[in-house]
Order: structure tokens, then C-alpha cells, then sequence
């Protein structure tokens, strides 16, 4: 615990904050963030108040932290800095921060986001190039998913681990381009195949929004990416897919999602 007199101190230091001066003392404990920034909010109650949601506070100019000339970060209670805060939550937490639009480019924001990376024109062409890698059959993307399960219920879901699997891959994984990339999986005796709308899927590759992977299946349904740096595309989930139809690879077969033998249904 500080000294009353410390903290008084360093309360009427922020209260008389002029930006105009530049780099305050350093930080510690509460401190008055009435004049901080709101960039963002996380769904997350440190206090066990029910909360929905807490705030994300930066201060308006660089301070002295641990020795350091850094932006003073600030979780709090209320959008105005007001309630209770904390400079510190658990690590996993940062990749769930929503940034808002109007502080994604600005200094703020590139604290939690990093920058942009290229201009509009070069994301653009960049967005083209992960979309030409799609196996796209009028306007939707056909997704397939390799398993050594036969699956009876007709969808693929999270569920039993494959033998090169320990589970913790972030939801399920489908391959978006035509063909695989490089993986054991790819030994599976079955391939499932799903359709989803093109719109359903973001492109984590260009990543325009400059979201964690966690953020955007949270936003998005499907959220895709280059394999290994290859042409082909991987695509992570959270939702329960439904299968259009089968491969069963040991024997060049094809099947509806009921295991109804069926013609190979695209070339």
C-alpha cells in the first residue's frame, strides 16, 4: 500500500495534466484516468460485479513506467475511467480486446494492434491473392475435413482427437483451397466436404481488421489463412458444419452426407 501522501500527490499531478507538457512521472497503484483515452472494451468482470464488459483506457501522452517511456494502460469500470481498474489482466485475455474503429490506426490503437501493415490498395490486392486460392463453386466456398472417423450424424464438429491430434487446435480445421496442405491428417480414410457462403469466411491472411484468431471466430464464422506459407488455405472454426458429401478415400467412393452412394458431385 502507498502512502496517503504519495497518492495524493500523484492524483493532483493527473488532475492538472496538460498534454501539452509531454512525458508524466511513473505510474503506480490507482491512478485518476478521467483524462485517459477509451480505445476498446473486453468482455471480462476482474471485480465478480456482473459486469458485461470493462474498458480499456490509455493515457493521452507517454508516461515513465518501470523505467520505461511507454503509454499507460488502464483497465476500468466505467467508459469515462471512473469505478474500479486494474493495469493488469491475465495474458490470454489481450488477444479478446475489441479495438475501436476510430483508434485502429491511430498511436493508440497500434499499441494492442500493431500497424497497418501495406495501404488499402496493397490489402486489396492482397485479399484477391487469398481469394484466388479458394475453391469457390458459385459464390460459395467448398471445405473439406479430413478424419479417420466415419461421421453418422451428417456434420462435422469438435469432437474425439485424431491420433495426431491433442485436441487443442483453435476449433475445428477444414482445408479451403482445392487441394491440402501438408499434414498427417491428410492420410484420413474419409473427406468431408461442406459448402459455406464466401461471406461467412474472413480473411485472416490479410487480416484487415488486425484481430487476433480468437476475436475473429468470435465475429466470423469461418476465419482462413495460408498454410505454412504454401498456396494452400486452412480454415478454422468454432461452428458445427454440415456436410454436403463424402470421400471415402480408401476406395475412391462417393457418398450424400447419409452415406447414400452418390456421383463425384464437382470436377
Amino acid at each position: 500500500m502507498k502512502r496517503t501522501d504519495e497518492v495524493i500527490k500523484r492524483f493532483k499531478e493527473l488532475s492538472s495534466y496538460n498534454p501539452q507538457k509531454g512525458i508524466l512521472n511513473e505510474a503506480y497503484g490507482d491512478v485518476d484516468t478521467s483524462g485517459y483515452i477509451c480505445v476498446g472494451e473486453l468482455k471480462y468482470d476482474p471485480w465478480l460485479k456482473g459486469l458485461d464488459k470493462i474498458y480499456v483506457m490509455v493515457s493521452p501522452q507517454k508516461i515513465l513506467k518501470w523505467g520505461k517511456e511507454m503509454y499507460d494502460v488502464r483497465y476500468t469500470e466505467n467508459p469515462d475511467g471512473t469505478g474500479e481498474q486494474t493495469d493488469s489482466i491475465p495474458g490470454y485475455l489481450k488477444n479478446y480486446i475489441t479495438i475501436y474503429p476510430e483508434h485502429q490506426d491511430d498511436e493508440y490503437g497500434e499499441i494492442f494492434l500493431g500497424k497497418r501493415k501495406g495501404n488499402e490498395e496493397l490489402l486489396k490486392q492482397k485479399h484477391q491473392d487469398f481469394l484466388s486460392k479458394l475453391f469457390i463453386i458459385n459464390g460459395n466456398v467448398i471445405i473439406h475435413h479430413n478424419s479417420s472417423y466415419r461421421i453418422r450424424d451428417g456434420f462435422v464438429k469438435k469432437g474425439k482427437a485424431n491420433v495426431w491430434s491433442n485436441n487443442n487446435d483453435v476449433g475445428i480445421y477444414f482445408w479451403g483451397s482445392r487441394y491440402c496442405g501438408n499434414d498427417q491428417s491428410n492420410a484420413s480414410s474419409y473427406t468431408y466436404y461442406s459448402i459455406i457462403p464466401l461471406s461467412d469466411l474472413y480473411d485472416f491472411e490479410t487480416n484487415a481488421e488486425r484481430i487476433s484468431l480468437d476475436v475473429a471466430l468470435r465475429k466470423y464464422k469461418y476465419a482462413g489463412q495460408y498454410w505454412k506459407k504454401g498456396d494452400a488455405v486452412v480454415i478454422n472454426t468454432l461452428q458445427t458444419t454440415p456436410i454436403w458429401c463424402i470421400l471415402d478415400k480408401d476406395n475412391g467412393k462417393w457418398f450424400d452426407k447419409d452415406w447414400n452412394e452418390i456421383e463425384k458431385p464437382f470436377e
